[in-house]
């Protein structure tokens, strides 16, 4: 199976064992991270930490103004640090846990993420809701920071560390028993970089998909209204090909949903296609073509929805969609559990 990217690994590990780091990092320079390489190799090659560590002897310095925004902000987005609730004020907060949830998870804390808490509001807040609908003993956390996977994948460990100690400092004082994350990234970030550059966590670590999933599989609840569209889903690489191939669950929760008829694309869970993901900040072109290939895949099965659980997935999707004129709607699955309203069982 081909590199999203266009990457040639062949040429990459040549470059790699002649130790010649400037070259092998040119040629892994349009790597999206997604993994289907180590996948699909038949030799079982370390394609993604290869990369990363090209990477890592020539950082990709085309993500500096991304490194120095964190730096100073706390997320690659200029805005300040104390501005990374005020969607919160919006959301109510008179929702009582349900003994049910909680002897499940724990005390739980969201990890918002970057991208979510400045831009894709919308999707955050339903994300939250709906878990406080559920019934979980849910909050967030004031000193949230950057997760530090963008800086990790672009090589920039030396920026990284602080964050990631920062992170695990604010949240093992929280004493929570679950972490639940949002972002892919930000998920990969806690589940697979967390553990090498500092240990792993006195708490454990789920997606939002893998925790609905079990609500709803376990009984605890249920949705209380029809949402009725032919939907698809599209499986965000770190989701699929990460540390713990979340594939199913986000799925379960899609068919529990009355109304939904979910259909599936020809390419899918380990060998879903790349939306472009984070080539969006230095490759556009590329992220473009990538994002209209998954596009027409969605239109090949005739969906009305895409349903996906990334921002930089739901960006790319979106732009795709209009381009195309494809008339298919683009909506995080966060929105679409919000949409069929929880009810407590």
């Amino acid at each position: 199976m081909r590199c999203p990217g266009g990457v040639n690994r062949r040429l990459m590990f040549t470059y790699i064992r002649l130790r010649e780091w400037d070259k092998a990092a040119e040629v892994a320079k349009n790597c999206v991270g997604c993994n289907l390489c180590e996948i699909s190799c038949p030799w079982g090659l370390p394609g993604t930490p290869a990369i990363e560590e090209a990477r890592w002897r020539k950082p990709l310095e085309e993500l500096s103004p991304t490194r120095e925004a964190i730096r100073k902000f706390g997320s690659p987005f200029p805005k300040p640090a104390e501005k990374r609730f005020s969607w919160l004020e919006s959301v109510s907060k008179r929702i009582e846990p349900y003994a049910r949830a909680t002897d499940l998870f724990g005390r739980c804390a969201l990890f918002v993420g970057c991208t979510y808490a400045f831009s894709a509001v919308e999707a955050a807040k339903a994300a939250y809701t709906t878990l406080l609908e559920a019934g979980l003993d849910v909050v967030v956390c004031p000193e949230e920071r950057c997760c530090g996977a963008v800086l990790v994948r672009a090589g920039m460990y030396d920026a990284t560390l602080p964050l990631v100690e920062e992170n695990v400092r604010s949240f093992e004082a929280m004493r929570i028993d679950t972490l639940i994350t949002l972002c892919p990234l930000c998920d990969l970030a806690w589940r697979r970089d967390y553990p090498v550059l500092v240990g792993r966590p006195a708490f454990r670590v789920l997606h939002y998909s893998e925790v609905f999933a079990r609500l709803v599989e376990e009984g605890v609840v249920e949705f209380s209204k029809s949402v009725e569209a032919v939907a698809t889903y599209h499986d965000p690489c770190h989701l699929a090909l990460g540390p713990k191939r979340v594939v199913e669950q986000p799925r379960e929760v899609l068919r529990r949903i009355p109304g939904v008829k979910l259909v599936e694309m020809l390419r899918r869970g380990e060998h879903t296609r790349c939306c472009g993901s984070t080539l969006r900040l230095y490759n556009f072109s590329l992220a473009r073509r990538l994002s209209e290939a998954r596009v027409q895949d969605a239109q090949k099965v005739e969906a009305e929805v895409l349903v996906t659980q990334c921002p930089f997935c739901t960006t790319n999707l979106e732009g795709a969609s209009r381009r195309l004129k494809a008339g298919v709607r683009v909506v995080e699955l966060y929105q679409l559990v919000s949409e069929a309203g929880v009810r407590r069982v």
